[in-house]
């Protein structure tokens, strides 16, 4: 039995769950999809739907890269949960990029093993034929130094190693945070016991007497930013009791439905806060007054000049 998994936007996860149930399921998704575009019981847009997902999953460019980020997805996602353990600390997270990044360094030189298991999922050994645009070439421009790269090379070169060089950016990046964090304490541990520290404002006066801005870019901005953080005893807000009523259910993500569910709610509340605001008029002895004045006037015009 075929069993897909649901495509998250809130949960990192659910992406790693999804591909690897697309990785097993292939030939069972592409049996599927056949025989939904050919029922002639079926819609004709539910059809058209199905052709359209069966041509892009029915060849070898989608099998590579489907092999690929499902290796990728299931990786990051082991890693990202022992990167959230309550235990662990800087050196095993440091540890940890760098595995990712030997990881992701050894995937650039894996294409050919990923196009062969690629062949074997799908059963398709060539690519398909991309029509070629040419580019339009200004006055002053020479078709020279231009490279046309064969279908199998432009997919490797343009898709796969753009990938891989990313990933590997992005890893670099985060793992330099960390990096610092690790130099900084080994800083602090280095020194003597009557010259350490003792506080915040001490390190942070510290790093600016040593001049260590420029080593501790990162530490010095969070340091700085915490000793400017404001202070507040507000432990919650006034709630009116027109504010009661309060939509939770969807608030783990921003749909059509709970836009217009909160455009309603607030015109709710702002229709109980203008009558609120309209009982508590004292009209009664106006309406009284306007009543006398209007008898007086009524009467004196219905008396004869004499």
């Amino acid at each position: 039995m075929c069993h897909l998994k649901k495509l998250s936007g809130t949960r990192w996860s659910a992406r790693s769950d999804a591909s690897i149930s697309l990785n097993n399921n292939w030939n069972e998704i592409i049996n599927a999809l056949s025989f939904i575009k050919n029922d002639k019981s079926e819609k004709s847009i539910t059809r058209s739907e199905a052709n359209g997902l069966y041509l892009k999953l029915d060849c070898l460019e989608t099998a590579i890269m489907a092999t690929l980020w499902g290796d990728i997805l299931e990786r990051f996602n082991k890693t990202s949960k022992q990167l959230q353990s309550v235990e662990i600390d800087l050196e095993t997270v440091v540890c940890l990029y760098e595995s990712l990044i030997r990881y992701v360094l050894d995937l650039r030189s894996m294409f050919d093993i990923y196009e062969e298991r690629a062949i074997n999922k799908s059963g398709h050994k060539t690519y398909q034929e991309i029509l070629k645009r040419k580019r339009k070439l200004t006055a002053d421009e020479k078709r020279v130094g231009e490279i046309n790269f064969e279908i199998r090379d432009s997919l490797r070169i343009n898709t796969y190693y753009a990938i891989i060089d990313n990933l590997h950016s992005e890893l670099e990046r985060r793992k330099f945070y960390y990096d610092e964090c690790i130099q900084f304490r080994s800083y602090l541990m280095s020194l003597s016991e009557n010259i350490r520290p003792k506080t915040v404002m001490d390190i942070c006066k510290m790093i600016g007497t040593e001049k260590l801005q420029e080593l501790l870019p990162y530490v010095d901005i969070a340091l700085r930013m915490y000793l400017c953080c404001p202070t507040s005893n507000c432990s919650a807000e006034r709630s009116f009791s027109a504010l009661k009523r309060v939509k939770s259910y969807l608030r783990s993500r921003m749909t059509d439905s709970y836009s217009r569910e909160s455009i309603k709610t607030k015109k709710k509340q702002t229709v109980a806060i203008q009558q609120q605001i309209t009982d508590s008029f004292e009209t009664s002895n106006s309406q009284n007054q306007f009543h006398i004045d209007l008898c007086q006037a009524l009467g004196e015009a219905n008396i004869p000049n004499k």
